[in-house]
């Protein structure tokens, strides 16, 4: 229904079974032809692709690991050419935990609210830790060499724009320092 009303030069009118528009218009109208950029997020297997190869311009999945990216990418492709798309039609993204440290004291700082999120975690050693991270969680999780070649993981499966979340949100020094030791090595 939005991309009716970005793309409409007419008003809209729509029945569905829990909302109706009557001759809707939208005002002001978008500086982008054919509307903002309709990005759909979501690690499903099921709806999620659906919606983003109907709809998308660009598809976010969440907390996957490089391969289910890839095979859930490649699913999308099927549906896109379904709808008349093309795979370039859709920019693909990835939203991901980051813990992310130089030394073990850091790593120790920054897992520990993962640590309280999930009791399992609580009393396994750090490289435990890390490694459910990594595989279970699809988190970005270590020190810089680990975190460049998780990186490139992602880059060899498809993922054009990686976004990540970071803890503790407000250390600065900690991004500083993932800039320097990993960013500027990618």
């Amino acid at each position: 229904m939005l991309t009716r009303l970005f793309r409409s030069d007419e008003p809209v009118s729509y029945e569905g079974r829990f909302y109706s528009l009557r001759e809707a218009t939208l005002l002001p109208r978008p500086e982008r032809e054919g509307g903002p950029r309709i990005l759909v997020g979501g690690g499903g297997s099921k709806r999620t692709p659906e919606l983003a190869a109907r709809f998308a311009d660009v598809w976010n999945g969440i907390f996957m690991d490089p391969n289910t990216f890839r095979e859930r990418s490649a699913a999308l492709d099927v549906l896109l050419s379904k709808h008349g798309r093309r795979p370039r039609d859709v920019k693909r993204t990835l939203g991901l935990l980051s813990f992310f440290g130089r030394t073990e004291d850091d790593l120790e700082r920054r897992v520990q609210p993962a640590r309280e999120w999930d009791e399992e975690l609580a009393s396994l050693p750090l490289e435990e830790v890390l490694e459910t991270l990594r595989t279970e969680w699809g988190a970005i999780a270590g020190p810089p060499e680990i975190a460049i070649e998780q990186i490139r993981a992602y880059e060899q499966a498809g993922v054009e724009e990686l976004m990540l979340e970071w803890f503790p949100a407000d250390d600065v020094e900690g991004a500083e320092a993932f800039a320097t030791n990993v960013l500027s090595r990618l």
